[in-house]
């Protein structure tokens, strides 16, 4: 099983809160995947998204790409700042 660690900056923490818990949510239905969502103690507004036990990385990543489209996270982040992921198993 594969773990998948979402990280990037926002630029309004109110506004990114609910869309990134919507986006959570929206993941946990579709995928049966439970995410969380970390902030840096020093750096609030730097954000992780933890998913772990993920059966299929492809589904899963077209999964998340979906659903980041539909609930316009990239307008939440600074220009120039992507969401950058890292997998592991």
């Amino acid at each position: 099983m594969a773990e998948l660690y979402v990280y990037y900056r926002v630029d309004d923490p109110v506004a990114a809160g609910s869309k990134i818990a919507g986006l959570l949510e929206n993941m946990a239905r579709q995928t049966g995947v439970i995410g969380r969502k970390l902030e840096k103690c020093d750096e609030p507004l730097l954000w992780m998204e933890i998913y772990q036990g993920i059966d299929d990385r492809m589904a899963f990543a077209g999964e998340l790409a979906s659903q980041e489209r539909q609930l316009g996270i990239a307008g939440l982040l600074p220009p120039g700042q992507p969401r950058h992921q890292e997998w592991f198993n």
